[in-house]
């Protein structure tokens, strides 16, 4: 029996052109987290972008998070929940910031991968949270990785 496997858009391009998927230099790095108590809620009133907070309003917040991200030019986004990147969102449409993307290509839009589930395995039940793509950069869900804590990033 035959196993399909299915790889990304970007990494098939890679395959069928000969092109190196690995990169040439250091991956450039941005976290943007928020605190624990603000993760139930469905708008941040508190968001660290590159390691300034930002408590005032949902367009200040945006600002911030949009100046890091030119700032940096991150290659990697290393979030403290998944979720921020579909609530950052979500409160950029609320306030009327049409132009918000933490994509390196603004047309781009974030794409959800998967749902949260809960699944079983060996007689325990584990959790999974959303999936999310962000064209142009890699995502890193501090809340839902065991490698990256363990790798002293």
């Amino acid at each position: 029996m035959a196993t399909r496997v299915d790889f990304s858009r970007e990494f098939r391009y890679c395959l069928e052109t000969g092109i190196d998927p690995t990169p040439a230099n250091e991956l450039s790095t941005l976290r943007l987290s928020v605190p624990v108590t603000e993760t139930s809620n469905d708008t941040y009133g508190e968001v660290s972008a590159a390691g300034d907070t930002v408590t005032d309003s949902p367009t200040d917040i945006l600002t911030a998070v949009e100046g890091a991200l030119e700032a940096h030019d991150p290659d990697v986004l290393v979030c403290s929940t998944s979720e921020i990147v579909q609530i950052l969102h979500e409160m950029a449409t609320d306030a009327d910031v049409g132009d918000f993307s933490l994509s390196r290509w603004p047309d781009v839009d974030y794409q959800q991968l998967a749902s949260r589930s809960t699944y079983s395995s060996y007689g325990r039940v584990g959790h999974s949270p959303v999936r999310y793509n962000v064209p142009g950069r890699a995502i890193i869900d501090e809340s839902n990785t065991f490698f990256y804590g363990e790798t002293n990033c």
